[in-house]
Formats: structure tokens, C-alpha cells, sequence
């Protein structure tokens, strides 16, 4: 859902800009908005829905992606897998793109959540998915 700058709710323009900054080949702020929902999209596939619902509530509304609607266990999925659904879900996302724009969009939210729920994510993901959270690792 693209949305106009009137339809945006606090801290959306926020988000999208500090994703457009960390991945420079994002041109819109309509292209970050789509990338971030696919990058939200995978991500709720890797964790806990529990866990998802808690990660969300510190990232503007209009950004949540539905994710799963049905409590359940976590996908077990590497990097390879994570960053090949990035890039195949994406329209702005190419090949060799999946990586940035990951990392862009999950550093974000990292700087977003607080430490202990950012924490409570990160140990349920595989060490090579928790550094798509930082910028330059």
C-alpha cells in the first residue's frame, strides 16, 4: 500500500528516510516503503508471531507488514534464503540489492526498537541474520 504524505501517520516519513539514506539506490521514499514491507514480510516468517507482534509496536503502523495471522513456529531460514526472498519479492530490488536493502531496513528498526526487544529478535534468528541489523558490520 503506497500512501500519500497526507495519509502518513507519525513517524513514517522518519522510518522511510533513514532507510533511503542506508541504501542509497532506494530514489523514493515509495521504493523504502515497499522494500521495507517485503524486508518486515520475510522477517515475520523468521521469528515467533509473539515475537513479531512486539518488534512491530516500535515501528510506525503503516509499515507493519499482515505477516502471519496464525501462531506457529518460526521458519528456520538462513541468510542465502532471507535475502533470495528479499530480492524475489521486491520490484525495487535486483540482483545483489537484497543485501543493502536488508540490511538497510532491519538497521533501521534496530535503531527504532528498544534494546531488550531488539535483543529478544536477535536470539531467534541465526547468527548470519542478526547481522543484517547492523549497517557495517
Amino acid at each position: 500500500m503506497t500512501l500519500t504524505d497526507s495519509q502518513r501517520g507519525d513517524g513514517v516519513d522518519d522510518f522511510l528516510t533513514q532507510v533511503r539514506e542506508k541504501a542509497s539506490q532506494l530514489s523514493s521514499n515509495t521504493e523504502a516503503e515497499a522494500v521495507t514491507h517485503v524486508v518486515l514480510g520475510v522477517l515475520a516468517d523468521a521469528v515467533s508471531v509473539e515475537q513479531m507482534a512486539e518488534l512491530l509496536k516500535s515501528v510506525p503502523d503503516l509499515l507493519t507488514p499482515s505477516g502471519k495471522s496464525v501462531a506457529g513456529n518460526p521458519d528456520q531460514i538462513d541468510v542465502q534464503h532471507f535475502l533470495k526472498r528479499v530480492q524475489d519479492e521486491s520490484e525495487f530490488t535486483d540482483e545483489g540489492l537484497a543485501e543493502p536493502h536488508a540490511r538497510a531496513v532491519l538497521s533501521t528498526v534496530a535503531d527504532w526498537v528498544p534494546g531488550d526487544q531488539l535483543d529478544d529478535t536477535l536470539a531467534q534468528l541465526p547468527k548470519s541474520l542478526r547481522d543484517l541489523f547492523v549497517v557495517n558490520p
